[in-house]
């Protein structure tokens, strides 16, 4: 059964009831040092100002002052234990969607809105985490101290908390009247922002489209229009928090004027002393801004409360990883490359991609893969690379089915290139060693040299440590799909997975690429999908995927030749060519 949203918020709380309870003890510790301060405004107002006593008005002056410094410090000490317990809470959650979102299958994150996904993350946790501060850090704090303030008035004079019950009896009717339209108020700021975030991603990621289409005017109009709608909903907001904040405040203001009607009329009447009003007086100013801060804090409650839903989402979708796996299975450490796919069918989104599809790649062997675009080809490397599982067949590493394998440990061998190279913000070092756990400089440099992109990175003012925010607005085309060669090399895979590889290369750099292919010792197995004819010459045998079938287009290349040139230091080659970089055994 799934966790209602406030069962699943407080499972984080769990283990943390002792550090709560001790922050709500102090809370009542604090609340109750009232009882000694309205003791001592009584003294000064009933004894030290009408005897004319000075010594006693300053010692109960002094007490006063000592009193609120410990109350102070009960306070601080509250509010520490309590926000150290939500602080952890929170970053618990961050863990286990961060967790989450790993254990998605590929079919699940493909068809997913991410941009929507980075919105309620980043923006769900934060308003969690100020309602986590709201609620456990004000909010339970204040309640504890409302309800010993009210026990304390209690004993001053029951009667007049009576007539004080009227305001706040008035005070929780117009929460249940106005909380539940805050909240739908809230609800549809959110999602207008969310709508609002989402669409500045893609004004961003389209800016050069815009531009070259001429589309400024429409696209600037359109969003516009989106930013009236945000502004109108952010102002029904805000104009309704302040709203329900001025009728909270409002009606806990009216209690005061109430105790000095009703306590004015005791004191004329000789039922109390003007000390014991102004000692009441005082404590329940104390009970006002305790009020005053669980109802301040409610509104920032609703808000986090909106979030709570979006972010349970991660965790209701019933959706894991293509093979169960992840740490159970065998690690297949003498792994040489092979991989077999054995009658293998493969629908995505009920489209049929495969039909009874066998290939088998051999220990150093390059098999070429072409066919239409939309062929599946790119599927078969993402069922290589465990991302999807097959309906139908399976598909084998050194001779074992995935089912019984450890891919994670898998694909530590595995080099992969994929269609459009993948970089994340960072150093060129920390996005070529990426997945490398041998974490040598002589690892990096040498799967550089192989890729060509060794002299450029090189000629950079910090080299190797050259730091980017966004590596595709900074480096051409080519320099990324060189980098993203170099990271499948790095670590010296057994089997490497090449997906149009020669994207973005220009044609020197394309043939460089086809010569160290000819040169690689010792050699991985390959699928080297592509449809340029001239990569493909490159492989042992060639194969077609069209309609969901493989036919054999070539058998055999004819190239057996393999040849090891050593990378000399300081940037000297030994090569055929000048100014090509020659790797030794990448």
């Amino acid at each position: 059964m799934k966790a209602g949203p406030w069962r699943f918020y407080l499972e984080y709380y769990r283990g943390s009831g002792l550090a709560l309870v001790a922050a709500a003890g102090l809370s009542v510790l604090q609340s109750l040092l009232v009882l000694p301060i309205a003791y001592l405004v009584r003294r000064i107002f009933d004894r030290a100002l009408p005897d004319r006593d000075a010594g006693l008005l300053l010692a109960a002056s002094g007490a006063i002052v000592v009193i609120f410094l410990a109350e102070a410090g009960l306070m601080l000490g509250a509010r520490s234990l309590s926000l150290r317990t939500t602080k952890r809470a929170i970053r618990n959650i961050l863990d286990d969607i961060v967790a989450r979102v790993y254990a998605f299958s590929r079919t699940h994150y493909a068809g997913a809105n991410r941009s929507g996904w980075q919105t309620e993350i980043v923006q769900g946790t934060l308003r969690l985490d100020i309602m986590s501060n709201a609620l456990i850090v004000q909010f339970l704090p204040a309640a504890v101290a409302s309800l010993g303030l009210s026990a304390v008035l209690i004993t001053l004079d029951a009667r007049l908390f009576l007539f004080l019950l009227i305001p706040t009896v008035g005070l929780f009717i117009g929460h249940r009247w106005n909380g539940g339209r805050l909240r739908k108020k809230i609800r549809a700021y959110h999602q207008v922002f969310e709508t609002f975030s989402t669409r500045i991603l893609t004004i961003l990621n389209i800016l050069d489209l815009t531009h070259a289409r001429d589309m400024e005017a429409e696209e600037t109009e359109a969003q516009r229009a989106l930013h009236e709608e945000l502004q109108r909903k952010s102002q029904d907001q805000a104009w309704f928090n302040a709203f329900y904040q001025t009728v909270q405040r409002t009606m806990l203001v009216s209690g005061g004027a109430i105790i000095l009607i009703v306590g004015g009329r005791g004191v004329l009447s000789g039922r109390m002393t003007v000390g014991s009003l102004l000692s009441f007086f005082a404590g329940a100013g104390l009970l006002r801004n305790s009020l005053l801060t669980l109802t301040g804090a409610i509104p920032q409650i609703l808000e986090g409360r909106e979030a709570l839903d979006p972010l349970l989402q991660f965790f209701d979708m019933e959706t894991t990883k293509t093979y169960g796996g992840r740490g159970r299975g065998y690690q297949l450490a003498d792994f040489d490359g092979a991989i077999d796919l054995q009658k293998v069918h493969f629908c995505h989104a009920e489209r049929p991609l495969l039909r009874g599809v066998s290939l088998s790649i051999r220990p150093g062997e390059i098999v070429g893969l072409t066919g239409p675009n939309g062929s599946g080809k790119s599927t078969i490397g993402h069922l290589i690379l465990g991302f999807y599982a097959p309906q139908v067949g399976s598909v084998c590493a050194g001779g074992l089915p995935y089912e019984e394998l450890d891919l994670r440990h898998l694909r530590r061998f595995i080099g992969f290139v994929p269609q459009e190279p993948l970089l994340f913000p960072g150093t060129i070092a920390e996005n070529i060693s990426y997945g490398d756990r041998s974490s040598g400089r002589e690892s990096m440099v040498r799967a550089a040299e192989w890729a060509s992109c060794r002299d450029f990175i090189e000629r950079l003012p910090q080299g190797y440590d050259t730091r980017f925010e966004d590596p595709c607005s900074s480096l051409s085309g080519g320099e990324l799909q060189k980098i993203s060669i170099a990271r499948a090399m790095a670590g010296r895979p057994r089997f490497l997975l090449l997906d149009e590889p020669t994207n973005h290369l220009d044609s020197a750099s394309i043939a460089r690429f086809k010569r160290h292919l000819r040169i690689l010792n010792p050699r991985p197995a390959i699928l080297l999908i592509s449809q340029d004819s001239s990569i493909l010459e490159e492989a042992d045998r060639v194969l077609e995927l069209c309609d969901g079938r493989i036919s054999e287009v070539r058998a055999s290349a004819g190239n057996a030749a393999t040849i090891s040139i050593k990378v000399v230091k300081g940037g000297k080659k030994d090569g055929p060519e000048e100014g090509v970089s020659e790797p030794e055994e990448p």
